[in-house]
């Protein structure tokens, strides 16, 4: 394989020994250092190599993590559908439901969903349509629509959010503190 620059040796060395990632600068913008991880393999700094320090527990423990979120959304798409609606209209459910200040636009939602505008557009459109949401004009700028719950949709979001709450107890979760040890969270 290679790219645009020749032979493999000539990308290869590009790539970042501590973090493993390419560096996709110019020659001449190269200073020596990762863009990523900020690793000098050039220099005086010792390197050291990706996961050293990684045992079979952290391995373990994260695939343990993995397989119970897993379970854990499988578990919630079942009760979405129990309930009538698609695992995706749930989220975007709660998504309206949780947002915190002015009434959410659907660039709030593609947001909050991690999708595109047009995708959460569509999603959107179809929870309109089966009586989910409203689109409202916002009084201040009416070029602006907010997304609110209908009875139907605050329904059914408050019966599923019950039963997830119960859940994330029952296996031992508490849900006001997930999160807060991630990125951004």
């Amino acid at each position: 394989m290679t790219d645009a620059g020749g032979d493999p040796a000539c990308w290869a060395s590009r790539v970042c020994p501590e973090c493993g990632r390419l560096d996709e600068r110019a020659p001449v913008d190269r200073d020596g250092r990762c863009p990523h991880c900020g690793a000098d393999p050039d220099g005086d700094e010792p390197i050291t190599p990706v996961g050293a320090g990684l045992t079979d527990e952290d391995y373990r423990r994260l695939l343990e993590l993995r397989d119970g979120l897993r379970a854990f959304l499988h578990w919630s798409e079942l009760q979405a559908r129990a309930a009538g609606i698609t695992a995706a209209q749930h989220q975007l459910l709660l998504a309206v439901r949780g947002h915190v200040g002015d009434p959410p636009t659907v660039g709030d939602i593609a947001d909050h969903l991690l999708v595109r505008h047009h995708s959460a557009g569509a999603l959107v459109d179809r929870a309109v349509v089966a009586g989910l949401l409203t689109r409202d004009r916002d009084p201040d700028d009416r070029r602006v629509m907010r997304l609110a719950l209908t009875p139907r949709g605050a329904q059914v979001l408050a019966a599923l959010t019950a039963g997830h709450k119960e859940e994330l107890e029952r296996i031992g979760l508490e849900y006001r503190d997930l999160g807060h040890d991630l990125p951004g969270g």
